[in-house]
């Protein structure tokens, strides 16, 4: 794990599409992992905003971005009611790592709206796919055509999950164009 932290996970993170000076949105950041390694691509010129609805995980977050002395990350505490309290257009990238599964249909339509109204033109959202099967997957895509996203990039990356590196499939979704 350790030895992926140190080299392999910003080389995944590139390999996404991760580049310096980019505005990333982390939702549903978990223990925070791809916040800190985005944090060292994307440099001083970079933001990354990182959004969870678990109080203990925004407050352990936050000390742990202090302690490092990390001012490139905005920790946003999000409610039961699912939003991103950002201007429109202006995020290069959202991160759905491991969480619509945890959606309901609700919650999934409305978050999906949401990335598609703060991706800049040439944005993109990138979803780590996770326990879903081929039905589930084929909604997720549809449901992001309904929001003018199309499936631009699918890969096969060696990606955190819970507290183990598996191989995970990862899909990129641009705005139409």
């Amino acid at each position: 794990m350790e030895k992926w932290k140190e080299s392999e996970g910003k080389k995944v993170l590139k390999t996404i599409g991760i580049k310096e000076s980019q505005k990333i949105v982390d939702f549903g950041f978990g223990t925070g992992i791809y916040t800190f390694l985005s944090s060292e691509i994307i440099g001083p010129n970079g933001l990354i905003y990182s959004i969870d609805k678990d109080a203990e995980k925004v407050d352990d977050l936050k000390e742990q971005i202090k302690e490092k002395r990390i001012n490139n990350v905005r920790v946003i505490k999000n409610t039961e009611k699912i939003s991103i309290p950002l201007e429109e257009k202006s995020i290069d990238v959202v991160f759905l790592f491991d969480i619509l599964h945890l959606l309901n249909e609700k919650d999934l339509f409305k978050l999906i709206s949401e990335c598609s109204r703060i991706l800049k033109r040439d944005g993109f959202v990138s979803y780590h796919v996770t326990h879903r099967d081929e039905t589930n997957l084929e909604k997720i895509k549809n449901l992001m055509n309904q929001f003018g996203l199309v499936l631009t990039k699918e890969m096969k990356l060696p990606m955190f999950h819970w507290s183990w590196i598996e191989e995970g499939l990862i899909l990129n979704f641009r705005i139409k164009e």
